[in-house]
């Protein structure tokens, strides 16, 4: 029993040795003795790099700050006060704690990863790039705050924020959370900031991506009016306030703009995917940058946008609902992971600077638009039936920095400029849309409510004003244009990335008014004066595939119908022609009849002309040959009927026999030389012609069994 006891005693003595040198660990600090290289052994207390397994220590006043040659892994780690760490565009693991009493991090794409097994615990006040939370045990900041300044991204397990990330948006760019998938959450709350760039004080669209976060959030970062708790609640007056902050209400019966509504006070909740219609500045009339922000729980999910369509009759006023981003991150509207039901496939926003909407549709953007959404940005959507949905989902989210607006990949688009401001409408050739509204394809115009800009919009088949405008082209299409404007004055339209009209060859720009043409793929522009009491399309944009094209022999023989040479025209759009049979003879008919006296080789050319004398040609050379054939008329001839007669190689020549018994068949030229022979019967009824043939005239005789001829006639061969 005794020695029982005693092997008993050593196992637990053995197993606390065990556990013990399990969980130790080395601690290894920076000294920066020999450079700012991490990966240099003789910078560590230890002359040693330091591992996964080992805690690091960067303590305060070394001289030299280190540098992150490569992705590394540590356990625990804690930064001194003064310290700085250039993460290099590296990532840096963390399986342990985290410690920070005043480091910098510097680095702009380097990335912070912590992939801990068991709970990791976060202290200090930081500013962080990307960061990324892979620990199925959960990351907990414990005190101090985040302010990050990338993407941070949730792999696995929760992160607790102890209410203290801030998602940071600056002149540089604005923080995100991307999609969250299964098994990995984020709890607490978050400041989610939004920077508004330079630019007049105007109105803006907004939305909020927290959980339940209402206006007064707002209210610090603005100056408020006309709402109750608002800045200024009885501005102007108190009898007729002028409120600065709307929602909308598709639901109100009227025309589009009965359905803005003032919310009921500063403390009004800000519904999930809500979209704001906010006048806003640094100041009342203030240009200067500035940055709102929201604080609660992040929405995150499915998110249903809050989306209706009530029907009025009027489906120009129907349907359009006000909505938002609901997550602190850019969301793609192409991504395959939204819901849309009875919804246009168009996005619209507002854009302050220019005083003008900027829509997307399709791959189609309008103005700069784009299908990347802000963060914190509403826009316009329109149901166009009962029961509408639009849900969002986690995957919608855009590791994208959009402000919405952005110039590239614009199609074809003309723009008007009037004084400072413009506006453009963009087109799109696509096979599948029509010439009127395709909800799919087409957006609508939005007007701008300033007095001092123009405004330019293509008009559908069905009478709608549209920004983006696709069509299928069919050979030939032409769109009415409206210009309008508040004020009269000069106005200058110039046509842009005229490259995406590759498949038309005369594109021209009517001016109704002035009975003016103006050449739009040789033209940068058309200068012209806009009167304010214009409310009707006064251009017209006429598009054209204009194609010369035709078929005819490449040889003719002198002895065959006097030389004839008759060319089959297959141009389109085309309202005149010129051919020049090259011996000095032309004719402008549609399909001429032209004999030749001279044997040769000539180049027949056809010009084919179309609107404002666009023209089209195509060359083909003709061989003129002066042989000389037995007359066809003194040949005999029996009732068998031969079909197609003019034919194309390749095809099936027929013959309509009579008799039951079988016939020969030989084609040869017209100078005499062999060129093909078979045989047809009741059963065998047609031959088909080789590909060797050359476009020609060509004889053929059909012999009975005794090798008589019975057929003789000239067929005419085509490529």
């Amino acid at each position: 029993m005794k020695k029982l006891y005693h092997n008993l005693l050593i196992a637990a003595l053995l197993s606390i040795i065990s556990v013990s040198s399990l969980f130790a660990q080395n601690k290894i600090t920076w000294t920066g003795n020999t450079d700012a290289n991490w990966g240099t052994t003789s910078n560590w207390s230890t002359n040693t790099v330091p591992t996964s397994a080992d805690t690091v220590n960067f303590p305060s006043g070394v001289s030299i700050d280190p540098v992150l040659d490569v992705d590394r892994d540590v356990s625990s780690i804690t930064f001194g006060n003064g310290e700085t760490l250039d993460l290099s565009n590296n990532t840096l693991t963390v399986k342990g704690d985290w410690t920070n009493n005043g480091c910098t991090f510097v680095g702009s794409t380097g990335k912070i990863r912590f992939a801990g097994s068991t709970p990791q615990s976060i202290s200090g006040i930081q500013t962080l790039n990307d960061v990324e939370i892979d620990n199925s045990s959960g990351v907990n900041i414990v005190s101090g705050n985040w302010s990050i300044k990338g993407t941070l991204s949730l792999i696995s397990g929760t992160l607790s924020t102890n209410d203290s990330i801030i998602l940071v948006s600056d002149n540089s760019g604005t923080a995100n959370i991307s999609s969250i998938p299964l098994g990995a959450d984020i709890a607490g709350k978050v400041y989610v900031q939004r920077y508004i760039n330079a630019g007049s004080t105007n109105w803006h669209f907004f939305s909020s991506p927290v959980v339940n976060g209402d206006l007064s959030g707002w209210d610090d970062d603005l100056i408020t009016s006309g709402i109750p708790g608002s800045d200024y609640p009885n501005w102007p007056s108190a009898a007729n306030p002028w409120a600065s902050i709307y929602y909308y209400d598709e639901t109100v019966i009227g025309n589009v703009d009965s359905g803005f509504v003032v919310p009921a006070s500063m403390s009004s909740i800000i519904g999930t995917g809500q979209g704001y219609w906010v006048w806003c500045g640094d100041t009342i009339t203030g240009t200067q940058p500035f940055t709102i922000d929201t604080y609660g729980p992040i929405n995150k999910g499915n998110i249903n946008m809050p989306v209706s369509y009530t029907n009025s009759g009027n489906s120009d006023d129907d349907g359009w609902n006000m909505v938002g981003n609901p997550y602190p991150s850019t969301i793609d509207w192409n991504d395959a992971n939204w819901v849309k039901t009875n919804i246009d496939d168009a996005v619209y926003v507002y854009d302050p600077d220019n005083l003008q909407y900027a829509s997307y549709v399709g791959g189609v953007p309008n103005n700069g638009g784009t299908p990347y959404i802000a963060s914190s940005q509403a826009f316009w959507v329109k149901a166009n039936a009962g029961s509408p949905v639009l849900t969002a989902k986690e995957g919608v989210k855009s590791i994208v920095d959009s402000t919405f607006f952005k110039q590239g990949g614009i199609p074809f688009n003309i723009n008007v400029l009037k004084g400072q401001y413009n506006d453009q409408v963009s087109f799109k050739v696509n096979a599948a849309a029509t010439m009127n509204y395709d909800p799919q394809y087409d957006a609508y115009k939005f007007y701008s409510a300033s007095t001092d800009v123009p405004s330019i919009c293509a008009i559908s088949d069905d009478n709608n004003d549209l920004s983006i405008n696709s069509f299928n082209s069919n050979g030939a299409t032409t769109i009415p244009i409206k210009v309008t404007a508040n004020t009269s004055g000069l106005t200058q339209l110039s046509f842009n990335n005229i490259v995406e009209l590759s498949n038309f060859n005369c594109v021209y720009l009517e001016d109704l008014q002035m009975g003016t043409f103006i050449d739009v793929l040789t033209s940068s522009g058309y200068l012209f004066y806009l009167y304010d009491t214009t409310n009707t399309a006064r251009f017209v944009l006429h598009l054209e595939e204009l194609t010369a094209d035709f078929n005819a022999v490449d040889t003719v023989y002198l002895a065959v119908n006097n030389g004839e040479f008759i060319p089959t025209n297959n141009s389109t759009n085309a309202t005149q022609y010129l051919w020049d049979f090259g011996d000095n003879n032309t004719s402008t008919l549609l399909n001429p009849v032209h004999y030749y006296t001279q044997p040769g080789l000539y180049n027949v050319t056809l010009d084919a002309i179309g609107m404002q004398s666009c023209t089209d040609n195509k060359t083909q050379q003709v061989e003129v040959i002066s042989a000389v054939v037995t007359s066809l008329e003194k040949l005999s001839s029996s009732e068998i009927n031969v079909y197609p007669n003019p034919i194309k190689k390749g095809n099936q020549l027929n013959f309509e026999i009579k008799e039951s018994q079988k016939y020969y068949v030989e084609i040869i030229d017209l100078i005499g030389k062999y060129s093909f022979k078979s045989s047809i019967d009741e059963n065998k009824s047609s031959l088909r012609i080789p590909d060797k043939f050359k476009s020609g005239i060509y004889l053929l005789t059909i012999y009975d069994a005794s090798n008589k001829i019975i057929n003789m006639r000239k067929i005419s061969i085509l490529n």
